[in-house]
């Protein structure tokens, strides 16, 4: 379904004083600050794969939080919602439209994440709770264990599973543990064989896999 938009409304989203807005913004300010004029390549070894690591755990949760929040507004601006839909009531067709005009992002973006969000998030349509699918996935991506790729990887395999695996097992789906990187594989990435072949880099780790 299609809305026709009503002519799109003047000026900004407004910002409620006191909300999470604020915290956001407050985050988004330290971090800028603590980053202002680092220069990485005047770090040393071990603080620039530190600064890296960081870096990368706060991004994967920024970006679940931002695929929560996607999705969220994707059920707010359902067009089945009619006049009450936000993509009516901001001018836009569909929610695609409305989040690709609201976050700066692709309508493909906005697609992908809406897709994730259907079984790895909580959603409240018409303010009545649904449980994610996966919530091992949605506990992963909300912690900033899991990112947002892998989550896509393991989130398809498990849907294609579905009628062929008991639902007990996918229900026990539980993170893979964390293994500490061998030495000799730290001090000679580019040279570490595996099955005979020569790898540039470490491969890939499970990140997840049920339970038997």
């Amino acid at each position: 379904m299609t809305l026709t938009a009503p002519p799109a409304a003047p000026g900004p989203v407004p910002e409620p004083e006191g909300s999470l807005v604020a915290a956001v913004a407050q985050a988004g300010s330290i971090l800028a600050a603590a980053l202002n004029g680092v220069r990485f390549g005047h770090l040393g070894d071990s603080e620039a794969v530190a600064v890296l690591a960081a870096l990368e755990g706060l991004g994967r949760k920024v970006d679940g939080a931002r695929l929560r929040a996607t999705t969220d507004i994707g059920v707010r601006a359902e067009t089945d919602l009619g006049s009450g839909s936000l993509a009516y009531r901001n001018g836009c067709r569909n929610g695609v439209e409305f989040i690709s005009q609201l976050a700066g992002i692709s309508g493909r973006e906005a697609k992908r994440r809406l897709k994730l969000g259907e079984t790895t998030v909580e959603r409240t349509p018409m303010g009545l709770p649904v449980p994610a699918r996966y919530p091992v996935i949605a506990d992963g991506l909300g912690s900033g264990e899991l990112g947002i790729e892998s989550a896509e990887v393991i989130a398809t395999t498990l849907t294609a599973l579905h009628g062929k695996v008991m639902q007990d097992d996918l229900d026990h789906l539980r993170p893979a543990p964390q293994r500490p990187l061998p030495a000799a594989r730290r001090r000679h990435p580019r040279t570490k064989r595996h099955h005979g072949h020569p790898l540039r880099h470490p491969p890939v780790r499970t990140v997840a896999h049920a339970a038997v």
